[in-house]
């Protein structure tokens, strides 16, 4: 539990005339009782010791047996206030990502059947990948949005606080892996088609060495660093805003320090070889097309919908690294702004699983006519 509050109690204690008992609102509690057991009373409307936490309102004031035992006390860390604004949107974000979830599962199930001799193992498990990541995405984002109506709900920050925290995380981590697999498996395929209509651009030049072995390299590794600097520690100092004065001192220097701001910028680092990556594919595409009547015009390449995923994706990594400098639109606050935390934050999100898969989907039925 956390240090005394400071400012002035709610309920104040009171001596009764045998000068053994406590009044608080006229209910009388052992005096000797309370100080024998280390409670404390907290200006918001919390009493509590080292193991034990209870809620004391005006209708809500537990009984105390002779033995220090409290009868109808409600726990401090348990859903006692109403469904709020940030449950609501998280419900109707849940709901989405539930779905989305049952879209990933059958685009997998898909390319499972399309593993045949006429698709090469490489390109299947190329299309494979990105929908992995986006079923990661999608099951760390539904976890989140259901964490967070308790988040709402738990009159004391707890265990759904840290958990909406490192899903959400997570979800932004696997989100930009869904952007480069596909930009990835683009190439692959393009290649191919390149290849088969006998042009150049993809010969055996140190370029290829480039886009097949170093940029994965490249782009994992601060994937792999954003993870350690993130997620190994211990996350129960995020629960730490029972009052302004310990959110300020406690939560707000955690959710802010030196390895949130090195995860932050190596997603940005991650998103810069996305767009090096790009580019190199997009130059050598270029490079290629010899025929000016091809019908592949070069403003043509590279697909919208991949621009746009990028766009969103950038706008993702940067809210995710301003949250690592100013904790007021930060997920991880209770108090949060939600204008924030849902229209840059997992709108985004979003936004690129509905562009993602819905490009997919108009692929699918494309080729299907």
């Amino acid at each position: 539990m956390a240090p005394a509050i400071q400012s002035k109690e709610f309920f104040s204690i009171q001596a009764s005339e045998n000068f053994s008992d406590d009044l608080i609102r006229e209910t009388h509690w052992n005096l000797s009782m309370l100080n024998q057991m280390n409670y404390t009373l907290y200006s918001n409307h919390t009493l509590s010791n080292e193991s034990r936490c209870i809620l004391i309102f005006e209708t809500k004031i537990p009984e105390l047996l002779p033995n220090g035992t409290f009868i109808n006390g409600i726990s401090c860390y348990s859903p006692f206030r109403p469904i709020r604004a940030r449950a609501k949107i998280g419900l109707v974000f849940a709901c989405f990502f539930a779905f989305s979830i049952i879209y990933t599962i059958v685009n997998l199930r898909k390319l499972a059947k399309r593993s045949s001799p006429s698709h090469q193992k490489s390109d299947v498990l190329g299309a494979r990948f990105q929908w992995y990541w986006a079923l990661i995405a999608t099951s760390c984002a539904l976890t989140s949005s259901i964490a967070d109506v308790d988040v709402d709900r738990y009159y004391l920050p707890e265990l759904p606080l840290v958990l909406s925290s490192i899903f959400w995380h997570l979800t932004v981590l696997a989100s930009i892996c869904i952007i480069w697999e596909s930009i990835r498996h683009w190439g692959s395929v393009l290649k191919k088609r390149t290849e088969d209509a006998n042009y150049s651009s993809f010969d055996t030049s140190p370029r290829k060495y480039h886009i097949e072995v170093l940029f994965p390299v490249l782009f994992y590794f601060p994937i792999c660093l954003n993870f350690l600097m993130v997620f190994p520690r211990r996350w129960t100092n995020i629960e730490l805003q029972r009052s302004p004065s310990q959110t300020y001192l406690r939560a707000r220097p955690f959710a802010t320090d030196i390895r949130f701001k090195i995860g932050a910028f190596s997603l940005v680092a991650s998103w810069c070889v996305i767009c090096l990556f790009l580019n190199l594919l997009h130059q050598q595409l270029k490079l290629g097309i010899h025929n000016p009547d091809h019908g592949l015009q070069n403003r043509q390449l590279i697909p919208p919908r991949l621009i746009i995923l990028i766009s969103l994706s950038l706008i993702m990594v940067t809210y995710n690294t301003v949250c690592a400098f100013n904790f007021t639109i930060s997920p991880m606050n209770v108090h949060c702004d939600l204008g924030f935390m849902y229209g840059l934050g997992w709108g985004v999100v979003a936004l690129i699983l509905i562009i993602y898969q819905s490009g997919d989907f108009l692929s699918w039925c494309k080729a299907k006519h």
